[in-house]
């Protein structure tokens, strides 16, 4: 059986990609070893998963050179330079995909050879490409790299003219917000990663990099401010006025933005309101569906092909629209935009959105239907269908089922090391106070002062389902 990086890279290709493969191997510039056309005619009998007792060296072997002894080294040999041809392959694949790069390398090349004239003509035709290009960090990136290759190309002609041509301050602009649009995402990054991995910052130089952001004058405040405000909430996480400020010139500038970096943006904001609805605030429940709207009626978190849409933006409207009792419109989307997501994922996705609108209308029996076609297939699986398990056993009163499970549950959090300390806390702490609120429930044994208590604690922790947790509590009193 075959095992190596070569059919690591097969696994990778469509169908379109092995039959353009295998013209690469044909080509006498990339490759002048007939052997290696044959070896891969013969492994890619087997994709995609390529898992067969004839991918056996030995098997292969005798198909290339059916009289000749066996010989390791030659067959290792082959299939390394197999592999050699299948990274090419998919570099010249990434090559032609980009545009924007393999124009800027012919561009360098033409500067070189002194080909003034196609550098000219190339140069005009990317200026051109980069103006209709809507704005991110590869905006800001290649507009300095053009500009750069225009001061290099005039500055070697020695032109009387090329003083005038250049523009050293528009160069400095364009390279400062590639930098800092770039630096600002890694601080998002290291303060997101730092919620489940212990990090602190060993100086003041983000201080140093806001204070600069701030005070850098440019003609793109749009989009730097909102990098930057999207950095000071990771900071200041319970500052209101930060988010809707960040909030309005998202949505009032987005249509300036690639399509990338405002889904990214809009990601960030709906994790903020996430983040709020967990700790009480309610009133961002509405501020989430109407961000969530904003993302899906502008497509911001379609794929590259604009086929399938973000199923986070699928689950977050679904459940954001069946806390505000939008019910009848969350059929509708159900049933008109299912389609709209991958293959792959659509039953998974289908099934909890079902799940959460029944659950949100009391239809328990219905609710538990569709928990019963959940797939679980991660930790993360695990605690999103439990909780809603946990949850209809409650509202059901089906006691002997929710201690059970409410066990069950308990025990695999603890013992999980694949379930972050974040998500460890947060569904933790669902448990305890599930089973806190089925002793009171059940046993009817409780005095209002530890209702009232119960609450409190509730209110201040860090806890999944935070405001169903509340809204049974109320109901005990």
């Amino acid at each position: 059986m075959l095992n190596t990086s070569a059919v690591s890279v097969f696994k990778t290709f469509s169908k379109e990609e092995i039959k353009k493969f295998e013209d690469f191997l044909l080509s006498p510039y990339f490759n002048k070893k007939s052997v290696l056309v044959n070896l891969f005619k013969i492994i890619k009998r087997h994709e995609p998963e390529y898992i067969s007792e004839l991918l056996d060296r030995k098997k292969i072997w005798s198909k290339l050179y059916k009289k000749k002894e066996f010989n390791y080294g030659v067959m290792k040999n082959l299939i390394y330079n197999l592999g050699k041809a299948a990274d090419k392959f998919i570099e010249l694949q990434n090559f032609e995909r980009d545009k924007k790069l393999s124009a800027i390398t012919l561009m360098q090349e033409q500067k070189i050879r002194n080909l003034n004239n196609a550098f000219e003509k190339s140069l005009k035709t990317f200026k051109n490409d980069l103006s209709e290009k809507k704005q991110d960090f590869e905006f800001f990136y290649y507009n300095y790299r053009a500009i750069k290759l225009e001061r290099e190309f005039t500055s070697n002609l020695g032109l009387a003219k090329a003083e005038s041509r250049i523009n050293e301050e528009n160069e400095i602009e364009f390279l400062t917000l590639f930098y800092l649009l770039e630096c600002a995402d890694l601080y998002n990054c290291f303060f997101i990663n730092g919620a489940y991995v212990k990090k602190d910052l060993k100086n003041n130089n983000l201080d140093l990099f806001i204070n600069f952001v701030e005070k850098f004058q440019h003609n793109y405040k749009e989009i730097s401010d909102c990098s930057l405000l999207n950095l000071k909430i990771m900071l200041n996480k319970n500052d209101k006025d930060l988010f809707l400020e960040l909030k309005k010139i998202f949505t009032d500038n987005s249509y300036k933005f690639s399509s990338s970096f405002s889904g990214d943006l809009g990601l960030s904001l709906s994790e903020y309101c996430s983040r709020y609805i967990m700790n009480g605030k309610t009133e961002f429940i509405n501020e989430q569906f109407d961000i969530c709207l904003f993302i899906f009626e502008n497509g911001l978190l379609m794929d590259d092909k604009k086929e399938f849409m973000s199923p986070h933006i699928f689950t977050s409207l679904v459940s954001t629209a069946c806390s505000l009792k939008k019910f009848d419109w969350v059929k509708l989307f159900i049933e008109n935009n299912i389609g709209k997501i991958h293959p792959e994922f659509r039953d998974k996705y289908y099934n909890f959105a079902n799940l959460t609108l029944n659950f949100k209308m009391n239809n328990f029996s219905e609710a538990h239907f569709y928990v019963s076609k959940m797939d679980i297939n991660s930790p993360m699986d695990y605690v999103s269908v439990k909780r809603f398990q946990l949850m209809i056993y409650y509202e059901s009163g089906y006691t002997d089922e929710l201690y059970s499970l409410i066990e069950a549950v308990r025990n695999f959090i603890s013992k999980n090391k694949k379930i972050t300390k974040s998500l460890r806390l947060q569904a933790g702490n669902f448990i305890n106070y599930t089973k806190r609120l089925s002793n009171m429930k059940f046993s009817n044994s409780f005095k209002k002062i530890d209702l009232l208590k119960l609450k409190d604690e509730i209110l201040e922790l860090e806890v999944i389902n935070k405001n169903w947790l509340i809204e049974k509590a109320e109901e005990l009193k």
